[in-house]
């Protein structure tokens, strides 16, 4: 019989499996609430570990949300509708990555290197495949930057981003001229294109389907940053690799994706060397003649497919996105 002090807690005509019932709920409700309270303190440290991962990412939701960007149902339906019509062209599909993801990375000590290289000049960030601009603009209030790049190729995506990008700088949440969308094939090397490139020090690109080599490499996207990008930067891909001279990795971090659920890998590589000076054409022969084209991937960056099998092995118990392609 439980005792509270000297008297008894339960009255003796009860029946020991109803007395049972009623501790195991006391327990639950007690240890329940014990765990709210403690992560009603600190939730952000709860979810993340890092207060200032969740506070940027949280400061990226509050100015989309200002914006009428589709909801992940919306997005969903509309890459389902690309896929069975067979729209699949250079640009990829559209997909949105995680703020909290993007916020997580940016505090990489690679990627904070890039940022803070020239202690003069605060840095800038490039969205390769931009969409209607809702990451290049929660990207806007995570650092300190001089200006903020979003490419996109189609001109209904590019023309929602500058509708997002002024209505923001109208009501005052956006510091005007600080974030651009540029419109257009970026492999055509428009002079807004190289100069949003040349310029960066963060450059990202939602790779998941970028045109590649039929695995997981990305020779055309590879040849064309090695023309423009400066030495120091960094490039954040997903789900693919660089190749070249001029990309080392660093390192990869596991995520899911926003609208399918399936798990990716953001991979970090930093540039390396000075800007090639062949032509565009001419850098992606060079890369088809190469090592970093002819041999089995693993090869040329052992690390990066080690890294890549034990963490998402680890993280999401499948097999690697690139069985087969190695």
């Amino acid at each position: 019989m439980l005792k509270i002090g000297n008297g008894p807690f339960f009255p003796p005509s009860m029946s020991p499996l109803l007395i049972s019932f009623i501790v195991v709920i006391f327990w639950i409700a007690a240890f329940t609430s014990t765990a709210e309270s403690s992560c009603d303190d600190c939730e952000e440290t709860c979810m993340n570990g890092n207060p200032e991962i969740m506070k940027l990412s949280k400061a990226a939701d509050d100015l989309v949300s200002k914006l009428n960007f589709p909801s992940a149902m919306e997005r969903k339906s509309e890459i389902q509708a690309m896929k069975n019509a067979h729209i699949e062209s250079r640009f990829g599909l559209y997909g949105e990555y995680p703020f909290l993801s993007l916020s997580t990375i940016l505090q990489q000590p690679a990627v904070t290197e890039a940022m803070n290289r020239n202690a003069a000049v605060p840095p800038t960030f490039v969205d390769i495949g931009s969409g209607p601009g809702r990451l290049m603009l929660g990207a806007s209030v995570m650092a300190n930057w001089t200006s903020v790049y979003g490419l996109e190729g189609r001109p209904e995506l590019h023309n929602n981003a500058i509708d997002a990008i002024r209505s923001l700088e109208r009501e005052g949440t956006l510091r005007e001229g600080m974030v651009h969308s540029v419109s257009g094939d970026f492999m055509e090397e428009s002079p807004e294109v190289i100069n949003a490139l040349s310029g960066a020090d963060v450059i990202f690109a939602y790779s998941t389907c970028f045109e590649n080599h039929g695995d997981i490499r990305l020779p055309a996207l590879s040849a064309l940053l090695a023309r423009h990008l400066k030495k120091g930067s960094v490039v954040i891909v997903v789900d693919k690799f660089l190749v070249g001279e001029r990309f080392q990795y660093d390192s990869l971090y596991p995520m899911q994706d926003v609208d399918t659920g399936e798990p990716t890998v953001s991979i970090v590589w930093r540039v390396l060397g000075e800007p090639s000076r062949r032509s565009l054409n001419a850098e992606i022969d060079t890369l088809y003649n190469s090592d970093s084209m002819n041999v089995n991937v693993c090869e040329k960056q052992p690390k990066a497919c080690e890294e890549l099998k034990t963490k998402q092995l680890s993280l999401f118990g499948f097999e690697s996105m690139t069985t087969g392609a190695w």
